[in-house]
Order: structure tokens, then C-alpha cells, then sequence
């Protein structure tokens, strides 16, 4: 009998009718362009390593593997060529060579080889002079090339860059393959 009068009273409360609410309309979600711009240099920040300075090189330590898989996420999530090339372009040129350093370094370098020394002192500036030429991306790419089908998304990565330049939608020497 407790089944019955359930269903009964399930009954009454199907047909009892409400007014109808005109329906809502769709929430639309319009991004700025500067709200996605400061999307992809909060995001760079975040993901891209800072460059130890040389007597630390070793020590560095590697950005969170959630920061690196942020990165993959998020550049697999942009909706067209234009705006990854725009996150590309934003990477070389916000976070490659530091030329200041590089300067400094061949400057030194040269100094070192107008002067007699011992051939260590000229090798460690050398050395020296080769670690400030590496980009700061590149550390990125190293931790994200461990993840899982992270070699797959670098190369994926490398044919949107190329797609990019041949369309004209990122130009300039920082993004040179």
C-alpha cells in the first residue's frame, strides 16, 4: 500500500503545471585581447624557468610538472593558427636569449684572448658565454619532452611554428626555426 500511495502522490506533484520562465539566454564569454594576452604572460611566467645564474646552473631546479602540463594544456586548447602563433611569438621573444648577458660574456671572452692567460680562464668564459646563449624556452621544452606524449606535442608544436611563418601570422628573427 506504501507503494501505491507514492506513486500516487508522485502523480499529483507531475501534473501540478508552473509557469513557464522564459528561458535564459546563453551566457556568451567575450575575452579581450588584453585579457588573453595577460592569460599567456601569466601563463609563460609560470611555465617558463628563470635562468640560474652560471654557478648555479646545476642546481636549477625544473618548473612543477603541473606548470609544464599547463602549458601543454592550454596551447592545445587555443581555437586557431593566430592565436598560437601569438603565444609562439610571446615565448621567443619574451623568453629566449638574454642579449645584455650574452654581451657582457663575449665582451669578456675577448678581453680574455687579447690577454695571455691560462687557457682554463678563456674555457670557463667560453663556457660562460655558451650557457647565456642558451634561451630560457628552452628549459620548457626540455621538462615538457619527459611528460607523456611530450615529444609528440613538441613536434606538433614545431609543424603549427612552421604553418605559422608560412602564413605570415608570426615573422621576425626570434622565431627562426
Amino acid at each position: 500500500m506504501l507503494g501505491l500511495r507514492s506513486s500516487l502522490t508522485t502523480r499529483c506533484f507531475l501534473t501540478l503545471r508552473l509557469p513557464r520562465r522564459p528561458p535564459r539566454p546563453p551566457v556568451v564569454r567575450l575575452l579581450t585581447v588584453q585579457a588573453v594576452v595577460g592569460a599567456m604572460d601569466e601563463l609563460l611566467h609560470r611555465a617558463v624557468p628563470a635562468t640560474q645564474s652560471y654557478g648555479l646552473r646545476e642546481k636549477t631546479r625544473a618548473p612543477a610538472e603541473g606548470q609544464c602540463a599547463d602549458f601543454v594544456r592550454v596551447y592545445g586548447g587555443l581555437a586557431n593558427a593566430a592565436e598560437r602563433a601569438e603565444l609562439l611569438g610571446r615565448l621567443a621573444q619574451g623568453f629566449g636569449v638574454d642579449h645584455g648577458q650574452v654581451a657582457e660574456q663575449s665582451a669578456g671572452v675577448l678581453q680574455l684572448r687579447q690577454q695571455p692567460r691560462e687557457a682554463a680562464v678563456l674555457l670557463q668564459a667560453e663556457d660562460r658565454l655558451r650557457y647565456a646563449l642558451v634561451p630560457r624556452y628552452r628549459g620548457l621544452f626540455h621538462h615538457i619532452s619527459k611528460l607523456d606524449g611530450g615529444v609528440r606535442f613538441l613536434v606538433q608544436l614545431r609543424a603549427d611554428l612552421l604553418e605559422a611563418q608560412a602564413l605570415k601570422l608570426v615573422e621576425g628573427p626570434h622565431v627562426r626555426i
